[in-house]
């Protein structure tokens, strides 16, 4: 009826998007159709809690192969949890 919207699928995510949409809403690329000249990137308010996650799990992980056992737990499962919250935060 004129109001109707087509799915297609991100060529850089795979996320499926509207054929109307300037960007992806997940990774911010633009399409191919998008009118405008200047494309929007999208951020992720999440990105830095995944990174902060990224390097506790790195540290457990160094600390596991130095012999400290009690920090490389506690710092791979808080790693592990912000990981998680950084990817819920979307």
């Amino acid at each position: 009826m004129g109001g109707e919207v087509a799915l297609i699928k991100c060529s850089e995510c795979g996320r499926d998007i509207s054929d109307k949409a300037m960007a992806c809403p997940g990774c911010g690329w633009p399409l191919p159709n998008a009118v405008n000249a200047n494309p929007v990137r999208v951020k992720r308010s999440g990105a830095k809690w995944e990174f902060g996650g990224f390097i506790l799990i790195c540290s457990a992980i160094v600390a596991a192969i130095a012999g400290s056992n009690h920090f490389a737990v506690l710092a791979g499962f808080s790693g592990l949890v912000i990981f998680i919250i950084g990817r819920i935060i979307d």
